[in-house]
């Protein structure tokens, strides 16, 4: 997919663009060196550089030690204001979304945790509390409400609502509480839309 983020008007792009020159300057002709040398995937570095993801809390720090003079020493906190821009909905997935709503067919194959568009708010819920610790009850209020607001597919007159397709019986293997165990219950009725 080409990267079509502006860097006039998206802070995650524009700070690509700097984590590129940094790069290129330092004398690094590849995203893989860097990835080596911070200890990363490759693919931390291209969606940093691109401004698909900006580089999370534990990314950024590295990075502005590698490159100091990066935004003038304002990396770390450039990215965590990038971080927060992106909204409940990031940037990278938008191109997703809109396609999910236009679909009369979604196949989904997940196998470690229950797709989002399937998720249950508590079970959608926990993963965001387990993946972004201190976070804010309006801001997690308005993640839980964009992953469950996804399930609107499901009222299209087309739509036919939830039906799995599997070859065999499922092996869930969720974490233990009543989100998971509700969230487990939702799925196998699969019919109609998540609650």
């Amino acid at each position: 997919m080409a990267n079509d983020r502006d860097p006039r008007s998206d802070l995650g792009a524009w700070l690509g663009e700097e984590l590129r020159r940094a790069r290129l300057d330092a004398g690094f002709t590849s995203q893989d060196q860097v990835a080596r040398e911070l200890g990363f995937d490759r693919t931390v570095i291209v969606k940093a550089e691109t401004g698909a993801r900006p580089p999370s809390e534990d990314v950024a720090p590295k990075i502005a030690e590698m490159f100091p003079g990066l935004c003038n020493g304002l990396y770390v906190r450039l990215a965590a204001i990038a971080r927060k821009s992106n909204g409940p909905i990031p940037g990278w997935f938008a191109d997703w979304l809109s396609r999910e709503r236009e679909a009369t067919s979604v196949r989904i194959w997940q196998p470690i945790i229950v797709p989002g568009l399937l998720q249950t708010a508590d079970y959608a819920q926990a993963l965001f509390v387990g993946e972004r610790k201190g976070i804010d009850a309006d801001a997690l209020a308005d993640l839980v409400a964009a992953r469950i607001g996804r399930q609107a597919i499901f009222d299209k007159p087309a739509s036919g609502g939830y039906s799995p397709r599997r070859r065999k019986r499922p092996q869930l293997r969720l974490a233990t509480g009543a989100a998971s165990r509700h969230q487990a219950g939702t799925i196998a009725r699969g019919h109609g839309a998540i609650g």
